[in-house]
């Protein structure tokens, strides 16, 4: 889900190339080519986090003097299966992402805006929006507002998380300060997860959690999920059935998105058709371009 800042920051980037929502990594030679081709030259390069339920990744764009940004690629470092299993910080993709951004900024010579380099952070502003921020007042990461009423206590999300942390643990016994801690919530265990589970890096858990998550397997990509929501046993995880949907639809659907030239009405079209988000419809519509029949016109 996207949050208020990156969902401005696609809703204010008319210039912005589509970005296939795909995890594989962009090559560093890639976005130097892409930059190098900008028409007018960048005036600033921004690396942003973004993330879905696959995990966190990281966008990189240019700023153009027109300010228009221009999308230059996707690093990504694994799914969140890293959080559990301790494999994260430091980010890979992070580390990726400032030692290009500060090649860029050298050889081009302008500013490189990474205001979330440590960690995720998803209300980070963008380089246009940097004048519009505030400092979290734990750890001075730059933060947007998308409503009054965020960050109230201007906080991070991470410094707000452990200020909450703090205050549990503050009223658990010594025994359960050193015991096991739930895989989720962190904390104190009474359980496990069901076996299942282990491949996400769940393990031990707190009764509430086991209450509020159901560990499933999808029947058709056999992906263990664990979510909020209950699953029936024969129902999909969400990419199985987004696959579904896109091969229930018909030919002559696709015709009349193969046959729109305009690239946001085909997204448009998508999104309509299958009930997804726009997000979501940029990464279809990636799919059945690449998919599509050679004899479709």
């Amino acid at each position: 889900m996207l949050r208020g800042a990156t969902a401005r920051r696609i809703a204010h980037a008319p210039c912005q190339p589509m970005c296939p929502m795909k995890k594989d990594n962009t090559s560093r030679q890639d976005i130097f080519d892409k930059a190098n081709a900008l028409t007018p030259k960048p005036i600033a390069f921004e690396a942003l986090w973004d993330g879905d339920t696959i995990g966190w990744h990281i966008l990189f764009n240019a700023i153009t003097a027109d300010h228009c940004v221009h999308w230059l690629g996707m690093l990504s470092g694994g799914g969140d299966i890293r959080v559990f299993q301790g494999e994260v910080p430091p980010w890979p993709e992070a580390l990726r992402a400032n030692a290009i951004g500060q090649e860029l900024a050298l050889r081009f010579n302008v500013q490189f805006h990474f205001p979330s380099p440590n960690r995720p952070e998803l209300s980070c502003p963008s380089w246009l929006e940097r004048h519009k921020a505030f400092s979290c007042r734990q750890c001075s990461i730059s933060l947007l507002r998308s409503s009054p009423e965020e960050f109230k206590d201007d906080l991070c999300d991470h410094c707000e998380s452990l200020e909450r942390q703090k205050q549990r643990e503050a009223q658990w016994t010594p025994e359960q300060r050193s015991g096991p801690r739930c895989s989720v919530c962190s904390a104190p265990a009474t359980t496990q997860f069901p076996p299942k589970a282990s491949v996400l890096g769940y393990g031990p858990a707190c009764a509430t959690c086991t209450d509020k998550y159901t560990c499933h397997v999808c029947k058709r990509c056999d992906d263990v999920t664990i979510s909020l929501e209950y699953m029936a046993p024969d129902q999909p995880c969400d990419q199985c059935a987004l696959q579904e949907a896109i091969e229930g639809l018909s030919q002559s659907q696709l015709d009349i998105i193969y046959k729109t030239t305009n690239k946001r009405h085909q997204i448009g079209l998508v999104g309509e058709m299958l009930g997804i988000d726009f997000i979501q419809a940029i990464g279809v519509l990636e799919r059945l371009i690449q998919t599509k029949p050679n004899d479709t016109t």
